[in-house]
């Protein structure tokens, strides 16, 4: 019998038709300040539409990489693939901050305002809190961005290294 205060471990799940979501994490090395976030921007199918990796130096909180992922990817999405969009992190604090921005006050209070900016120019959006299982793809991508010291975009597709977490997020609804 699991504890009362765990959930169960949930795939990755397809948006509705019509809709795109915008998965993004973010990966931070409290003791250099170096951080990575990672972006994948996918349809109804799970087709990538887009994704996404860069480096960041001198971030002072993992928090704060979070709002920093959630600001790149809705900026993405409105610049590449402006329809309705969920966006997704595994980063309660900052999820809440997006639903209720009025609510914060941190050091990084100029990302969320800056991520909600971008937001306004999707036709529609929601935030939601995801748990690590759900976000494979965009942790993989964070971490990529650490690792290589640089950051890309990929449109239509994600790199080779990476595949695999496509598919086996395509393989939970088969």
């Amino acid at each position: 019998m699991p504890a009362p205060s765990s959930r169960p471990k949930q795939p990755w799940s397809l948006p509705e038709e019509n809709w795109i979501k915008v998965n993004v994490d973010g990966a931070y090395m409290e003791h250099t300040g170096k951080a990575g976030i990672g972006v994948a921007i996918r349809d109804h199918s799970g087709s990538v539409l887009l994704s996404a990796w860069k480096v960041i130096f001198g971030a002072s909180s993992a928090e704060e990489v979070e709002a920093q992922a959630c600001r790149e990817g809705l900026a993405l999405a409105a610049e590449w693939t402006p329809r309705p969009t969920i966006l997704e992190s595994d980063c309660s604090t900052v999820i809440g901050y997006l639903v209720k921005p009025q609510s914060q006050r941190t050091s990084y209070s100029f990302v969320i305002q800056e991520a909600l900016g971008a937001s306004r120019r999707l036709p529609r959006v929601v935030f939601r809190q995801i748990g690590r299982e759900s976000n494979v793809l965009a942790h993989e991508l964070a971490q990529l961005a650490v690792r290589l010291n640089h950051s890309a975009v990929w449109r239509g597709r994600v790199p080779f290294c990476v595949e695999r977490c496509v598919a086996q997020d395509l393989n939970a609804h088969d």
